[in-house]
């Protein structure tokens, strides 16, 4: 197979921005996964490093730097031989992208694949024209953001060798939207499994594999010599490795063995989930369910920066005519046409254990619209499946904190006065808030089987956060540093690539199964270090078993040592202040208007406090297993 190497780019500027190309770049890489662009300076992108590879292939590199840019095409050489899976036009800093037409060609080849860019953008009609023959003026591409805009391909078979085959073959896709190849389950319960891997008679490559959720490269992984034997539930990455192109996907396939020494995790458990894009981030959570031996059933209906009220309305057909709504509310009836009809096909509607909604209704600042769809939505699922768990996935909000819950203007059942968050743990706290003030409501009418509990993964982001700029997340293994938390876990300003939405995940995980998911999940298809996987999976289930409305928390014992305040009397200016408890492990809430807290009332404590002057603090201490402490009270 000879590899194509982009040597030339074709572009055409936006007739009405033509000088805004000029300082653009031509940026490639060969990392395993699509890599995070996200400006750290005013040249280059920082990007997600994967710890197994070293040398040019961990990175993005500068192919080409657009000088000079004329309306219509212009035509740039680039010095280069090597194959690039990942190749994409980085805008200068404040340019916005403004580009007609981008193409990369390997001289006379055009290459093509998957499209990817930043978000969000303003595109008529493509993010990037890269599949237009010829430029067209409704096919601009421009970011709503200055700094930050990149178009690009993943050219995949254009430039890496053929993930390797497999055997037996499992019978049980998984259906996750961002995963090439699609992973497969394999349920059985004859041993050992006999697994052949092959490289398609290509003459130079060699297949490497690996078992413990890592991704094998050139340097990691064992090199394949012939059928091995499996007695357990397990989990076989394999990619190829071939001279001269850019190493394969790693094609994942997990052996779901049901032994007496090793037994499956039964009954399955069937999740349904609604929302927008973040809810459709976790595509990916049956897969990594399944490496812990847990067969799940994951169907998502989603529509991208949708509330729960146009979902409804999606459902039943109904002309959306929210201002505040940008989706096309016709082809989303048939996207709910689909995605009900797969779980009717598969028999599941009635056996239902899981179903998630997303609130972010912020309508008049309060939960009022959001709890009424909310309940239209929980009694259509429960009059299916009676007995199905209900939940609601409190999630995060974005780089510029600017919902209702960060201006402190959303009204809350908890406190007499909800001040504005002035950091991002601050705003973890306050978008949970609104969900517990939206549970609180729905539950005024409410009368399903099982009680709403909450997902409380934004606190887990938050406490992410606050572990990065402090230096106690594993860090320098493979790059990280203190600054790192959006250039890491995000492909941008809102929705987290792999390795956060395994953070998100793991929540789930802990949630659902009540179960820690340390030493059961493997962080498969991720960037991550087996210390940053374990770190986020012990972090996710300290999330989750600390949290009295998930369903694993219980108050009994003896009671919590009460907070202490890293800072006590007057201050002239805004001070960020921690909090601390003898009793190992505690967690916290806290008021910032006098109110008393509770282990279920309060802003829940995610790393800092924002104390302003004259302002009385109010925190307990709690703990699983243990009863909550006193009331500690100081005014600033």
């Amino acid at each position: 197979m000879l590899p194509a190497v982009v040597n030339q780019v074709q572009y055409y500027p936006d007739p009405a921005h033509v000088s805004d190309m000029v300082g653009g770049k031509i940026i490639a890489s060969n990392a395993v996964g699509l890599p995070t662009l996200w400006y750290t300076n005013s040249t280059m992108p920082k990007l997600n490093l994967n710890p197994y590879s070293t040398g040019s292939s961990n990175q993005f590199v500068t192919l080409a730097t657009i000088t000079s840019a004329t309306a219509g095409l212009n035509i740039l050489p680039i010095a280069n031989t090597t194959p690039y899976r990942w190749i994409a036009y980085m805008a200068a800093p404040g340019a916005c992208g403004h580009v007609e037409k981008v193409d990369f060609y390997s001289g006379n080849y055009w290459m093509h694949g998957n499209e990817f860019s930043s978000f969000p953008d303003v595109s008529t009609t493509a993010r990037i024209a890269t599949n237009i023959d010829l430029p067209a003026s409704n096919a601009i591409y421009w970011g709503y953001n200055h700094n930050g805009v990149y178009a690009g391909i993943d050219t995949l078979w254009d430039t890496t060798a053929y993930w390797p085959g497999i055997a037996p073959l499992p019978s049980v896709r998984v259906y996750a939207s961002t995963i090439n190849p699609q992973p497969f389950i394999y349920s059985g319960t004859s041993v050992p499994v006999s697994v052949t891997l092959n490289n398609w008679g290509a003459p130079n490559a060699t297949v490497r594999y690996t078992l413990d959720g890592s991704i094998p490269t050139a340097t990691n992984g064992t090199v394949y010599t012939g059928p091995f034997t499996l007695n357990q539930t397990t989990t076989v990455e394999a990619a190829s490795i071939e001279p001269d192109l850019a190493d394969s996907p790693a094609f994942v396939s997990t052996y779901l063995i049901n032994t007496p020494t090793h037994p499956l995790d039964q009954p399955q458990r069937n999740s349904f989930h609604i929302g927008n894009s973040l809810t459709q981030a976790t595509s990916a959570f049956d897969m990594h369910a399944a490496t812990a031996g847990d067969p799940h059933t994951q169907v998502i209906f989603g529509i991208g920066g949708s509330e729960t009220i146009n979902l409804w309305k999606a459902k039943n057909n109904i002309i959306d005519t929210d201002p505040g709504y940008t989706g096309d509310p016709n082809p989303n009836y048939q996207n709910w046409l689909n995605t009900w009809g797969s779980i009717t096909t598969t028999g599941i509607q009635n056996n239902l254990t899981d179903f998630t909604l997303q609130p972010r209704d912020f309508a008049n600042n309060n939960e009022d619209e959001e709890a009424q769809y909310d309940l239209l939505w929980l009694n259509f699922v429960q009059s299916n499946s009676p007995n199905v768990q209900p939940w609601l996935y409190a999630e995060w909000t974005e780089f510029n904190r600017q919902r209702p819950t960060d201006l402190g203007t959303q009204s809350t059942y908890q406190m007499t006065t909800p001040y504005p968050a002035l950091t991002w743990e601050e705003s973890m706290g306050a978008m949970l808030l609104y969900n517990e003030d939206v549970l609180t409501k729905v539950n005024q009418t409410y009368t399903g089987n099982k009680p709403i509990r909450i997902l409380p993964v934004g606190i887990a982001m938050g406490w992410l956060h606050n572990m990065i700029q402090n230096g106690t997340f594993p860090l320098t293994s493979n790059g990280l540093a203190p600054g790192d938390f959006y250039t890491q876990f995000f492909w941008d300003q809102v929705h987290p690539n792999a390795e956060g939405a395994f953070l998100v995940e793991m929540v789930w995980y802990s949630a659902f199964y009540g179960q820690s998911p340390v030493g059961k999940v493997l962080s498969v298809l991720t960037n991550l270090t087996p210390a940053q996987a374990t770190a986020m999976e012990t972090l996710a289930w300290n999330v989750v078993s600390n949290y009295p409305r998930a369903g694993v928390y219980a108050a009994s014992g003896s009671p919590a040592a009460a907070p202490t305040f890293s800072q006590t009397g007057h201050v002239t200016v805004n001070t960020p202040i921690t909090l601390s408890s003898t009793t190992s492990g505690a967690w916290f809430r806290y008021t910032l208007d006098g109110t008393t807290p509770t282990d279920t009332k309060g802003y829940v404590y995610c790393g800092v406090i924002t104390v302003r002057p004259g302002m009385t603090v109010k925190a307990i201490a709690y703990k699983n297993g243990m009863t909550p402490s006193s009331v500690s009270s100081t005014t600033y």
